[in-house]
């Protein structure tokens, strides 16, 4: 309740319906650019053992 009153939170938010990401597409690409990092990573490491 402290949170709408010092208007740090949107009403809408508490029901699900306020914020939501704008970029989806460009979050699932850091997701895949990620993913590939570490299988890079992780196949460097075994390469090396």
């Amino acid at each position: 309740m402290g949170l709408l009153k010092s208007g740090r939170l949107n009403p809408l938010e508490v029901v699900g319906g306020g914020h939501k990401c704008k970029d989806i597409k460009g979050i699932h690409a850091m997701l895949d650019k990620a993913k590939e990092l570490e299988a890079q990573r992780k196949e460097e490491r075994s390469k090396a053992r």
